[in-house]
């Protein structure tokens, strides 16, 4: 008849909750104290039940698969457990078919409800055996009890150590790390805030090129219109003094026309005596050249108002024409200005642009910080809970391997 052991090593499979798997266990086999269950996850290799028979072996095989372990079935070498194997026992309140937890060989990973391919558990499949023989282990002596509770307790002190010191590695890995962080956080804000400043300054050169532009653009017009008023003002000048020319030309004919009336008169005064004769036919000539002379003084007259009304027709058309042209300028600076005024209000709006998005950029880079601060403070708090229960789950040990030993000195093994 062939037997055999269940051993355990603490695996899952895989997509179970472990916490799930460790009550499971711990329902399965009746184990009410924790520490237990902690040494059964500790990565070391366990003998749960052992000379188990083929149909038991395999129903407690399959249980602890449906929960999610990872369990395997050695051939049980002898009927009894040596006392001198280089096995750890952990003492714990059991069924009465729990036989001792002992180390043993490491288990093969399974998927769930599927058996490990091992000899042994093929042999499971043939139906030689219906019933199991559950053997008692035999006690080990009090003082070997004791040397192996001090060597649980030293591999206690041990693991806390080791654990203590990878908490330490963890913790100033976390640190150099948020140091990491907030230096690239710094190197971001500074780099967003010299191309804001970039920014600032090309605006800043931008408007002081627009608004000189413009200043230069204003004198343009400015010169332009002087020399347009300066032209119609000669334009006038000469207008007034051909104006001037006319009449003083008018005023000349109409004085040597009364100069010729003078010396006609005297003409005709010197030959009445000596033309009395011809009196009659030289008064109807004077007459008829009097209102000859009346008619060119009154032509004249005419054609000077005529010449007068000519140039102030003039006169007002050139008046008119710097009117036109000034309110042409007029218009073209007001266009200037009001482009300009754009050009303004655009580089303010851009500028307005840039400030908000380098405040948005500080925010979000205070924010990234504050998170990775918050991350930080959360890793360094769970770290620290966790140091805190590994030190009260080494206290409770290192009290109940104080108490086995009181017990153990005192005569008590806390053995069934």
């Amino acid at each position: 008849m062939k037997n055999f052991d269940l051993t355990f090593k603490g695996d899952i499979l895989p997509n179970y909750d472990p916490a799930h798997v460790r009550e499971g266990l711990a329902e399965l086999f009746q184990v009410r104290d924790p520490l237990v269950m902690d040494e059964l996850f500790s990565g070391g290799t366990f003998v749960l039940r052992s000379n188990l028979g083929r149909k038991s072996a395999a129903d407690y095989f399959r249980k602890i698969t449906d929960i999610g372990g990872v369990a395997e079935l050695v051939p049980t070498e002898s009927s009894a457990i040596p006392t001198d194997a280089p096995k750890q026992q952990v003492m714990t309140r059991v069924q009465k078919e729990n036989t001792g937890v002992f180390f043993a060989s490491s288990p093969h990973r399974a998927r769930k409800g599927e058996i490990i391919s091992d000899p042994a558990v093929d042999a499971l499949l043939e139906p030689e055996e219906t019933s199991a023989t559950i053997l008692e282990p035999a006690v080990p002596p009090a003082n070997e009890i004791l040397a192996k509770l001090q060597d649980l307790k030293l591999d206690a002190k041990t693991s806390h150590k080791s654990k203590l010191k990878q908490l330490s590695q963890m913790q100033k890995e976390v640190k150099d790390e948020n140091a990491s962080a907030l230096k690239n956080v710094e190197v971001e804000r500074e780099a967003a805030l010299l191309a804001a400043k970039e920014e600032f300054a090309r605006l800043q050169q931008l408007e002081a090129e627009s608004k000189e532009q413009l200043d230069k653009s204003l004198s343009i017009l400015s010169a332009e219109e002087a020399e347009k008023k300066h032209k119609l003002q000669r334009q006038i000048k000469q207008v007034n003094e051909q104006t001037a020319t006319a009449l003083k030309k008018d005023e000349g004919t109409a004085t040597q026309l009364e100069i010729d009336r003078s010396t006609c008169q005297k003409l005709a005064e010197e030959t009445i005596e000596s033309l009395k004769a011809k009196i009659a036919a030289s008064e109807a000539q004077v007459k008829r050249d009097l209102l000859a002379i009346d008619r060119l003084q009154q032509e004249a007259g005419a054609v000077l108002q005529q010449e007068q009304a000519r140039l102030a027709m003039k006169a007002e058309s050139l008046q008119g024409a710097y009117q036109q042209a000034i309110n042409s300028l007029r218009i073209q600076r007001q266009e200037h200005e009001q482009q300009q005024m754009t050009e303004v209000s655009e580089i303010r709006h851009l500028r307005q642009l840039a400030d908000r998005a380098r405040e948005d950029r500080l925010a979000e880079l205070w924010k990234k910080e504050q998170q990775l601060n918050n991350k930080v403070q959360e890793r360094l708090n769970e770290l620290e809970k966790i140091r805190a229960r590994h030190e009260q789950s080494l206290d409770a040990r290192l009290r109940r391997f104080k108490e086995e030993e009181e017990k153990i000195k005192r005569g008590e093994v806390a053995l069934t």
